[in-house]
């Protein structure tokens, strides 16, 4: 709490400090921390207009789509990850910002545009940590819109390329359960004995 409040005089004390996007970052953050939300969104923001071209632009403007998020505000959330996809600094960053557009849309239940942003992070910006998370989750995408097939290549994708991730044994029962739903009950066995 106390940075929050040390912070306000440094950047009016200081505006012209090589700090300065540091201090207005951490304010922000500071305020995210203590679950202040609607603070935390103003500052993010602030912080977004008053140095775009920062190296710490995409962590502001994913802090202020999670910031959103926190708020309910979908609509904020998606424009503002959607914002680090345009021209990424940090494409890790922009990974995962891909992955949270695809859980708003699941949530909203619009799952041809959550597939597309898991697609998104899972293909176009390799390498970020979320990239397990984001084959499973159009994996479980397909398999509610009843495309098992697609969902089981997309659970397999999990075994097969991220064997050390958490997900890997859920991943195994549904591959199970979607050749179950397809009433291939030989393969399903077969699935579910290695799960």
């Amino acid at each position: 709490g106390r940075a929050v409040y040390l912070g306000a005089p440094y950047i009016k004390k200081y505006p012209q400090s090589v700090r300065i996007q540091d201090a207005q970052f951490l304010r922000a953050d500071c305020l995210f921390q203590q679950e202040q939300f609607p603070a935390a969104a103003r500052e993010f923001s602030i912080f977004v207009n008053q140095y775009p071209t920062s190296i710490l632009s995409d962590n502001a403007r994913f802090r202020l789509g999670e910031t959103y998020s926190k708020l309910k505000r979908n609509r904020d959330a998606i424009e503002s990850y959607k914002s680090i996809l345009d021209q990424p600094k940090n494409p890790s960053v922009a990974g995962e910002a891909a992955y949270w557009i695809g859980e708003i849309y699941l949530k909203e239940g619009d799952l041809s545009n959550a597939l597309k942003y898991y697609a998104l992070s899972f293909e176009g910006f390799a390498g970020n940590k979320l990239q397990d998370y984001a084959a499973y989750s159009a994996a479980w995408a397909n398999q509610k819109k009843g495309e098992y097939t697609k969902a089981a290549e997309w659970y397999k994708v999990v075994i097969d390329k991220f064997p050390q991730s958490l997900l890997v044994s859920s991943s195994r029962v549904k591959v199970g359960e979607c050749f179950y739903n397809m009433k291939d009950y030989a393969r399903a066995v077969e699935e579910l004995t290695t799960a």
